[in-house]
């Protein structure tokens, strides 16, 4: 559905983007989840507590949505029957 990675110190996004189609709380639900699996192993790593994880990861979630990065860029590819 999704891949993130780091390259030349931007991060780079590709996903599915029909994936839910124009269900798109479904890509929330799948956004929380990940983000209880990062909290998670923050608490398994010592880092700090998992619901201190989860805290913090909701907080920088809503701050990532006050600005868009200046790179951000997108496009669609054509679809690909199966």
């Amino acid at each position: 559905l999704m891949r993130a990675w780091i390259c030349d110190g931007a991060l780079l996004v590709a996903l599915n983007s029909s994936a839910f189609g124009d269900h798109v709380a479904d890509w929330g639900r799948l956004l929380a989840e990940v983000g209880h699996h990062i909290a998670k192993a923050a608490a398994l790593n010592g880092y700090m507590r998992e619901e201190d994880a989860q805290a913090t990861l909701r907080d920088a979630f809503v701050a990532g949505f006050g600005h868009v990065s200046p790179g951000a860029s997108g496009h669609l590819r054509g679809r690909q029957q199966h």
